[in-house]
């Protein structure tokens, strides 16, 4: 009987193991597909920055360009650490995936944000 136990006991471990490096497989995927996603809205999200800041500069008054800097520090501080308190409630390998998605979903946010202003 010890030895059907220990038997199932390795097949129990086994299985887990298989299972656990096809999630993983599939969530690097993810984390893969979803890190483009982020970075096609965050390119984006840059050149509508780099317009409105071309804007600013234009002006005589210097007070909207340097806010728009200090807002585009904020956002990026503020993105970072949103991203790696989501990350961390999964922990280990659902890091880079919750932080690839979490990314895409604020970039697009702020995208669709910006287009509802006409910027």
């Amino acid at each position: 009987m010890p030895g059907r136990q220990i038997s199932a006991l390795a097949f129990v471990i086994w299985l887990f193991a298989v299972s656990s490096y096809a999630v993983a497989e599939s969530q690097m995927e993810y984390a893969e597909k979803t890190q483009g996603s982020w970075l096609r809205q965050n390119e984006l999200m840059e050149n509508s920055y780099n317009r409105l800041l071309l804007e600013a500069e234009a002006e005589l008054n210097e007070g909207p360009a340097q806010q728009l800097i200090k807002a585009k520090k904020q956002w990026e501080d503020f993105r970072k650490l949103f991203c790696k308190s989501v990350s961390s409630i999964y922990g280990g390998q659902w890091a880079s995936v919750h932080e690839s998605e979490c990314r895409a979903k604020l970039a697009k946010q702020l995208q669709n944000t910006a287009d509802s202003y006409g910027w």
